[in-house]
């Protein structure tokens, strides 16, 4: 079973909000805050915890360093219409799908979904949607309009896309 099959399999009568993480692989470490030009003597600085290495702190543009999003794993559509079609229960009203390299056809797999109909919340956060997308998620305006939030922050999108798609919607 995969982990998309063993979620939507499990018995969960209360789920109200249910949040599942696809295809992000990237994570950033304490390391990768200080640029190479900083460092003389890399091997010294591999061999030893050098200050450089694990400061005692850190300053704001350097904690903005720490935060990478993206995706590296396309979703299966056959995964997602069978995980969209999933008995869920009544009390589920958000749904988060973050990280995940986005198609056209898994996109709106997941937004003509009925599933959509009854949620409050849609987190597609962190993911690959870029400008070619826009379209899928402007043509599913009406199955979106209920949302009170459509999150698609860290999303590969301009401020054209952004504002085409706030456009769109209502809300």
């Amino acid at each position: 079973n995969s982990d998309l099959e063993a979620v939507q399999s499990s018995e969960l009568p209360a789920l109200e909000q249910l949040s599942i993480w696809l295809g992000g692989t990237s994570h950033c470490t304490l390391d990768d805050v200080y640029a190479p030009d900083e460092i003389d003597d890399w091997d010294e600085y591999e061999a030893n915890d050098s200050p450089l290495r694990y400061p005692e702190r850190y300053n704001s543009s350097a904690l903005d360093e720490m935060s990478v999003y993206s995706a590296s794993g396309e979703v299966s559509v056959d995964a997602l219409t069978e995980f969209c079609r999933a008995t869920w229960p009544a009390s589920l009203t958000r749904l988060g799908i973050q990280s995940a390299l986005w198609t056209d056809a898994a996109l709106t797999t997941v937004l003509s979904s009925p599933l959509i109909e009854r949620l409050t919340h849609l987190d597609l956060s962190g993911g690959s949607i870029g400008n070619k997308q826009v379209g899928v998620i402007t043509r599913h305006a009406k199955q979106l309009a209920h949302l009170e939030r459509l999150d698609l922050r860290r999303n590969n999108l301009g401020t054209k896309q952004v504002g085409e798609i706030v456009k769109a919607l209502p809300n």
